[in-house]
C-alpha cells in the first residue's frame, strides 16, 4: 500500500513537470557549476574582470588591444575567462620576466581549437603545436642544430644569399612587370617567400618542377585567405563540439589544401632520402643535410635514444612546421613593410638615399652590407614592432604550478602571449602608435642594441625557432625591392592602417604602384 502511494506521488509529481521546469533545472545546474568553477578559479589566479555566464568576458574584434587595455586596469598579469576556460594574460615587460624566469612551466601548449588546425597531416610531429615533452625538446635542438650548421658553414651563408638573392631578384621583375599598373603584391610576395623555405629547407632544383606551379601559387594564396580566421580566442574553444562539425566540414571543403599537404610530405620525404644517397658532411647544401648530420653525430657517439628519434618523420615534421610558420609570417610582414613605405614616402625616400650612397646601382645589396645599413635595418624593426604580425602568439600551457607574486598558476593553465601590448606601451616607446624608424637609431645614427621590449619572435622555450632565417630572408627581400622599386600609393585610395584579430595579423588588402628605380 505504502509503494502504491509513492508510486502515485512521483506519478503526480512527474505529470506536473514540463518542459520548462527541465531546461530551468538544466540551467540552474550549469550556471552552479560555471561560478563554482570561476569563483575556484578566481581565488587563486591573477585579478581580472568578472566573466558573463557561458561566453566569459567578451573582448571585442580586436582582442590583442581589449586585453592591453584591461591590464591598464587589472595589470600586466591578469586572468580572463575565455567562456568557463581561466586564461591568465601576460603583457607588457611582464612577458619577459615570466617566460625568462618560468622557462620551463610556461613551456607547454594546450589543445585548442586553433592548433588543430595548425596540425601537420598524419600525426607528424609539429614544433609548433607539440606540447611538452622530451621529443619537443629534441626537435628544437635538433633544427636550432640544423639551421646553424646550414647557416654557419662556410658556404651557408653564401649558399642562402644566392637563395634568396634570385627569388627576390624575380620578385623585382614581377612588380616591374605589372607596367605600373595597381596590384596587390601579396600573391606575388607569398610565392617569392614560399620559393626560399622550400629551397631552404631540401634544395632548389627539383621543388618547383615536382609541384605544379599554379596549384602551389593557388594553396599557398588559400592558406593567407584562411590565415586571418584563425584566432587565439576562438569560439570554438568555448563549444568543443562546435569545432568538431566545423574541422569536419573543413576536411571535405580543404580536399586540395589537404591532398597538397600530403604532396609536400611525400615531396620532403623523397628529397630526404635523396640526400641520404648524396649526403657529403663537408658540403651542407641545405637544412635538410644539416639534419642528417645531427642524426650521423648522434650515431658516431652511440647515442641510441637520440639516434632513434632523428628519424625521417621527425625530419618531415620539422621541416613542414617551418615551411609553414616561415612563409605565412614573413609574407604579412612583408605586405605590413610595402603598405609602411607607401603611406610614408618620406621615410622611403631616406632608404632610397642610404641604398645609393652605400651601395650605389651597380650591384644587389649582400648581408655583409648589412651593418652599413642602419637606417634600413631601422624600418624593418619598426615594421615588426608596429605591425606586430602575431600580436596574441600561440597559446602556452603551464605544466607545472608556479608561483606570481601571490597568485598560483596550477598545471595545465591557458596562457596568452599580447606581444601587441609591449610593441605599444606608451612607457616603452615614444608615441608607440606612429611609425617612427628613428627610434631605433642613436643619436649618430648608428642601430641601437637589441631592445628588451622588441620581442617579435617571442622569447623563452616556445621562442620562434626560424628567427635566425626569418631576419636573413626579410634583409635580402627588402633591400633588393628598395634598391630597384619605388612604391607609391593608387591615387583616391584610403588606406587603412588599422588591425583585425587573429593569430597572423594580417593588414587590410591594399593596391600599390611600383615603378623601376634602376632601368
Amino acid at each position: 500500500m505504502i509503494m502504491l502511494s509513492c508510486y502515485s506521488l512521483l506519478a503526480d509529481v512527474y505529470s506536473c513537470l514540463t518542459w520548462y521546469h527541465v531546461v530551468a533545472s538544466l540551467i540552474t545546474v550549469y550556471l552552479t557549476r560555471y561560478w563554482w568553477i570561476v569563483l575556484r578559479a578566481r581565488a587563486t589566479l591573477p585579478p581580472g574582470p568578472f566573466p558573463y555566464p557561458v561566453i566569459g568576458n567578451p573582448l571585442g574584434s580586436v582582442t590583442h588591444v581589449s586585453l592591453a587595455n584591461l591590464a591598464k586596469k587589472y595589470g600586466d598579469v591578469m586572468t580572463v575567462f575565455n567562456g568557463s576556460n581561466p586564461v591568465v594574460v601576460l603583457s607588457g615587460t611582464r612577458i619577459r620576466e615570466c617566460l625568462l624566469k618560468h622557462l620551463h612551466a610556461f613551456s607547454g601548449r594546450p589543445q585548442t581549437y586553433m592548433l588543430q588546425i595548425l596540425e601537420a597531416p598524419d600525426n607528424l610531429p609539429g614544433i609548433t603545436t607539440l606540447n611538452y615533452c622530451p621529443h619537443l625538446k629534441l626537435y628544437r635542438r635538433l633544427t636550432q642544430t640544423a639551421i646553424r650548421s646550414f647557416i654557419m658553414t662556410e658556404s651557408g651563408p653564401n649558399h642562402f644569399e644566392k637563395l634568396a638573392s634570385n627569388q627576390a631578384k624575380q620578385l623585382i621583375d614581377n612588380f616591374h612587370a605589372k607596367g605600373g599598373k595597381p596590384f596587390n603584391p601579396g600573391l606575388d610576395t607569398i610565392g617569392t617567400v614560399g620559393d626560399i623555405a622550400l629551397a631552404m629547407l631540401c634544395g632548389q632544383d627539383n621543388i618547383t618542377s615536382c609541384i605544379d606551379r599554379k596549384k602551389f601559387i593557388s594553396i599557398l594564396s588559400l592558406i593567407r585567405r584562411l590565415t586571418p580566421l584563425l584566432r587565439v580566442n576562438s569560439v570554438f574553444d568555448v563549444f568543443p563540439w562546435l569545432g568538431n562539425i566545423v574541422l569536419t566540414l573543413a576536411k571535405i571543403l580543404s580536399s586540395d589544401m589537404e591532398r597538397l599537404q600530403r604532396s609536400i610530405s611525400k615531396l620532403l620525404y623523397a628529397e630526404l632520402e635523396t640526400h641520404h644517397e648524396t649526403f657529403d658532411k663537408n658540403n651542407i647544401r641545405d637544412i635538410a643535410d644539416a639534419m642528417i648530420k645531427a642524426k650521423d653525430e648522434a650515431e658516431d657517439k652511440n647515442d641510441i635514444n637520440k639516434a632513434k628519434m632523428l628519424n625521417d618523420k621527425n625530419f618531415v615534421g620539422a621541416l613542414i612546421d617551418l615551411f609553414a610558420a616561415g612563409i605565412i609570417t614573413t609574407t604579412t610582414t612583408l605586405e605590413w613593410y610595402f603598405l609602411y613605405m607607401i603611406v610614408h614616402p618620406n621615410i622611403q625616400q631616406k632608404v632610397h638615399d642610404e641604398l645609393d650612397r652605400v651601395i650605389g646601382r651597380d650591384r644587389y645589396p649582400t648581408l655583409q652590407d648589412r651593418d652599413k645599413l642602419p637606417y634600413l635595418q631601422a624600418t624593418i624593426l619598426e615594421t615588426l614592432r608596429a605591425s606586430s604580425v602575431t600580436p596574441l602568439a600561440a597559446p602556452h600551457e603551464t605544466i607545472a604550478e608556479i608561483k606570481l607574486n601571490n597568485y598560483t598558476l596550477p598545471s595545465k593553465t591557458t596562457v596568452w602571449i599580447n606581444t601587441w601590448s609591449v610593441h605599444h606601451d606608451e612607457k616603452l616607446w615614444t608615441n608607440p602608435d606612429e611609425f617612427s624608424p628613428e627610434r631605433h637609431l642613436n643619436n649618430d645614427g648608428t642601430i641601437k642594441a637589441s631592445s628588451p621590449n622588441l620581442m617579435p619572435f617571442s622569447c623563452g622555450t616556445r621562442a620562434c625557432i626560424g628567427e635566425t632565417l626569418a631576419k636573413f630572408n626579410l634583409y635580402i627581400i627588402i633591400s633588393h625591392l628598395m634598391q630597384h622599386c619605388t612604391f607609391r600609393k593608387v591615387d583616391n585610395q584610403q588606406l587603412d592602417l588599422s588591425t583585425g584579430s587573429s593569430f597572423v595579423m594580417p593588414c587590410k588588402e591594399y593596391q600599390m604602384i611600383a615603378t623601376p628605380r634602376i632601368s
